[in-house]
Parts: C-alpha cells; structure tokens; sequence
C-alpha cells in the first residue's frame, strides 16, 4: 500500500476486515481440519448430525470460525492491524 492510503486507513476501520481475513484464512480450515480427522471419537460420529448437519456444518464452522477471530487475545488479526495503520 501507499504511505498516502495507509495514512487514511484507522484501526476501527482496519480490524473488522483483518478478523475476517483471519476467521476466514486460519481458523476455517482448522475447524474443517478438526472435523475430519481420523481420530475423533466414536461418540461424536454418532452425533454428527446426519444430513440436516452435513448440510448445514459449513455455516457452523464459518460461525464458528468469526467467533474465534473476534475473541479476546486474537493477535494474529492485531498484529495486520498493526501493521497496517
């Protein structure tokens, strides 16, 4: 980015786009990761949710996923906004 552009930008404006990049880039496909391990529990296979939770476990992580990156000590998404502003 340009000095001139990055001058104009502020934190406020700056983090809800880094937590998202964040939720969307880390802690996605770690909750995905999660899921579909070989070693999850024979009860959490059980309780999977069948299709109504296949069809909707995409919608769960990306909630799922906003959460962990809006949460208190998230400095991954601190640390763009530092470097950014």
């Amino acid at each position: 980015m340009t000095p001139s552009l990055t001058s104009s930008l502020s934190a406020d404006r700056i983090r809800p786009v880094a937590r998202e990049l964040v939720a969307q880039t880390f802690f996605l496909p770690m909750l995905k990761e999660a899921r579909e391990t070989p070693f999850t529990s024979e009860t959490s296979r059980m309780l999977n949710g069948g299709t109504g939770g296949n069809a909707f476990r995409g919608m769960l992580e990306e909630i799922q996923a906003r959460k962990l990156a809006n949460g208190p000590g998230n400095s991954i998404a601190e640390s763009i906004v530092n470097r950014l502003k």
